[in-house]
């Protein structure tokens, strides 16, 4: 547009777009998607530190390879966010902008944003299939489909980079300043809705990929709702690359620009943080079991909240209900002697810390029985004053989930 009004017009002065009929500009108002930006930004940081941070913590001494891709894309995410913060002012419809404010300056910012977007997307997602990996490490079809799953999402994000340095890159002899007018940059808008597109089926890829093994798990209902609960958490993330994919195909028909980019902008951080923090609940799931229902405080709540002589009851019921088991005191814990402490040494398997959902295999239950007499066995009070012996044994077997799924 600058190229096609007089020379010494002052752009400051102009607006940056035609309004529609009955319009009037307001150059400089405030922009109407800041504040929508600035508390989507804060609530998606705010959960998704907290969960990378206890992640990091609970993993720390055993970081795998699923916690290093959250980390790069939470680092990658905050970037992103920072850079929006930048171009908050744009926040607003393209006619109350004024024309001096495009210039080779946003355009880089643009151009920076641009190359973050498809590395932070992948990082976040992949971590996901990673923790999927960890998790059912053992089904031999779940392996394959996370790999596939993998690759998928690389080609859908990683492009972005080699496309933006073509297309959004000044060619040489240009500037980034004219970028704003040879209508370069517009040449991008339909890679962005292919790759929206691309978005939403890998969402759901992620989404549906572990329901069918998660259902056909050897545990409780409520159990299994539970579990099940932890992932439907990124429906979230479907909805908000749902929303995304429509703002950005009206991208390819607007005048308003800007603004129907900045909505974009929005969708995006819902959809990086949301990835970030499904990843990272199965980690606080064991924060949970491990600190917080051990912890003084958490007893005391409960014992405020409860009343001492339902306090272990709701206790129990609350942890069953998602999943945790609460650990027993050692004046609940039953005395052994030797034998049985020999004998539970012997079939006793430890619980797999790798997993961070914890192992969801029932043990069998053997009853090991002396004392008969006559080849009758007596009633328990008999048989322990004739010397026999009753005693109840949690025996805990190592079970590949091939064999229970």
């Amino acid at each position: 547009m600058a190229s096609q009004l007089p020379p010494g017009t002052d752009l400051c002065k102009i607006p940056a777009a035609v309004p529609p009929p009955g319009v009037i500009p307001k150059l400089g108002s405030p922009a109407p998607l800041a504040p929508a930006i600035v508390a989507v930004s804060a609530v998606m940081l705010a959960f998704s530190t907290i969960f990378i941070v206890g992640r990091v913590w609970i993993n720390l001494r055993k970081l795998k390879t699923a916690d290093y891709f959250a980390i790069i894309g939470y680092v990658l995410s905050v970037a992103y966010i920072v850079l929006i913060f930048s171009i908050l002012k744009y926040a607003g419809h393209q006619w109350d902008a004024p024309a001096c404010w495009f210039n080779g300056n946003y355009m880089k910012i643009l151009f920076v944003q641009g190359m973050l977007v498809g590395p932070a997307a992948f990082f976040a997602k992949s971590a996901i299939l990673l923790l999927y990996l960890q998790i059912f490490i053992a089904h031999t079809d779940m392996r394959i489909a996370v790999y596939v799953g993998i690759v998928f999402t690389g080609l859908i994000y990683w492009p972005s980079i080699p496309l933006e340095i073509a297309i959004n890159a000044p060619h040489p002899g240009d500037t980034w300043a004219d970028l704003l007018v040879n209508g370069q940059v517009q040449k991008l808008l339909p890679w962005g809705v292919v790759q929206g597109s691309l978005a939403v089926v890998i969402d759901l890829y992620i989404f549906i990929l572990p329901q069918p093994v998660l259902w056909r798990l050897n545990m409780s209902l409520r159990k299994r709702i539970a579990v099940c609960a932890v992932f439907f958490t990124a429906l979230m993330g479907v909805i908000a690359s749902v929303i995304g994919l429509v703002f950005r195909a009206e991208l390819l028909s607007t005048i308003d620009i800007i603004y129907t980019q900045n909505k974009c902008f929005i969708c995006v951080i819902v959809e990086n943080s949301i990835a970030l923090i499904v990843g990272s609940v199965p980690a606080w799931k064991a924060i949970w079991k491990k600190h917080i229902i051990t912890s003084k405080l958490y007893k005391t709540l409960t014992s405020k909240l409860h009343g001492n002589s339902t306090d272990h009851g709701d206790d129990a019921h609350i942890s069953k209900a998602f999943g945790f088991n609460r650990p027993a005191s050692r004046a609940q814990a039953p005395k052994q002697n030797g034998s049985e402490k020999s004998l539970q040494r012997f079939v006793s398997h430890r619980e797999n810390t790798d997993n961070e959902f914890g192992n969801y295999y029932t043990p069998p239950v053997v009853q090991i029985q002396g004392g008969s007499q006559n080849g009758h066995r007596k009633a328990d009070s008999e048989d322990m004053s004739a010397g026999g012996i009753v005693r109840n044994y949690d025996i805990t077997r190592e079970v590949h989930p091939d064999e229970q799924v």
